[in-house]
C-alpha cells in the first residue's frame, strides 16, 4: 500500500515539475542565454583587452629603446604615437616620455608645453606637480625670472616632494638674473639643510662658493654640533636665514 502512495507522490511531484517548467521554462531559457551572451562577452573584451595592453607595452618599449640608443627625434614620434592612441596611463606616460625625448632632442619649448599640457590634465598632483617643475626647468633659458619665478614658488614648498630641486631652480634664476642676496638665501636653504640630497647640496654648496660665501665650515659646524638649517644660517652673516623664503 505504501509503494502506491509512493508512485502516486512521485506522480504528483512530476506533474508539478512539469508544470513548473511549461510556465517558467521560457524565462528560465532567456534567463541562461542572456548570462551565456555576457559571459561570452566578458571573455572577448578581456582577451582584447590583454592583446591591446601587450601591443602598448611593445609600443612603449620599442620607443624608449630608440631613447636609449639617442634616436630623439623617432623617439618622440614613437611615443608621440602612442600616447595619442592609448589614452589612459599608458598614454600619460608615453606622454611625458614625449617630452624627455624632446628635451633630449634640445626642443626645450616644445617639451615645456608638453610638460604644461599633462599637468593641465593629470589627476594625480604629484604627478601634476613632477610636470610643472620640469616645465620650468626646460624654460630656464628662455623665460623671464617673473616667469620662472611663478612657476617654482608653489612647487618650492618645504616639505613637498620637489621642495629641494625647485628651491635650487630658484637660486639659478636669481642668480641668473642678478639677485644675489635672494640666490644666496635659496643656495643656504639646501647647504645648509641636512636633509637635502647630498648632490643638491653639494652644488649649492659650490654656489655659495661662487658668491663669495665660504660655507664649508658653517656646515661641518652644523653637522659636528647637530644645529638645524636656521641656526647654522643665522650664525652666517652672509647666507642669510637657511631656511627662508626660497621663493625670493
Amino acid at each position: 500500500m505504501s509503494d502506491v502512495f509512493r508512485e502516486v507522490d512521485e506522480e504528483v511531484q512530476r506533474d508539478k515539475m512539469l508544470e513548473f517548467f511549461k510556465k517558467f521554462g521560457p524565462y528560465i531559457a532567456i534567463i541562461v542565454g542572456i548570462f551565456l551572451i555576457v559571459y561570452a562577452g566578458w571573455r572577448y573584451w578581456s582577451g582584447q583587452q590583454e592583446d591591446l595592453h601587450r601591443e602598448q607595452s611593445k609600443a612603449f618599449a620599442e620607443a624608449s629603446a630608440l631613447f636609449d640608443q639617442a634616436q630623439y627625434a623617432d623617439a618622440v614620434e614613437a611615443f608621440s604615437k602612442l600616447a595619442d592612441e592609448a589614452g589612459g596611463g599608458y598614454g600619460l606616460l608615453a606622454r611625458l616620455n614625449e617630452a624627455s625625448a624632446l628635451t633630449a632632442a634640445g626642443n626645450m619649448e616644445q617639451a615645456a608645453a608638453l610638460y604644461d599640457a599633462v599637468a593641465a590634465s593629470a589627476d594625480d598632483e604629484l604627478l601634476r606637480s613632477f610636470a610643472s617643475l620640469h616645465a620650468a626647468f626646460n624654460l630656464m633659458d628662455t623665460a623671464a625670472p617673473d616667469e620662472l619665478r611663478s612657476r617654482l614658488r608653489p612647487l618650492a614648498v618645504p616639505g613637498g616632494p620637489w621642495f629641494y630641486s625647485a628651491t635650487e631652480a630658484l637660486g639659478f634664476v636669481d642668480f641668473k638674473a642678478g639677485d644675489i642676496e635672494s640666490a644666496r638665501i635659496n643656495f643656504s636653504t639646501i647647504a645648509f639643510d641636512t636633509a637635502a640630497p647630498q648632490t643638491l647640496r653639494g652644488r649649492a654648496q659650490q654656489m655659495l662658493a661662487i658668491l663669495g660665501e665660504d660655507a664649508t665650515g658653517n656646515i661641518q659646524q652644523q653637522e659636528n654640533t647637530g644645529e638645524t638649517g636656521d641656526e647654522a644660517a643665522a650664525g652666517n652673516p652672509d647666507g642669510g636665514d637657511a631656511q627662508g623664503d626660497s621663493s625670493q
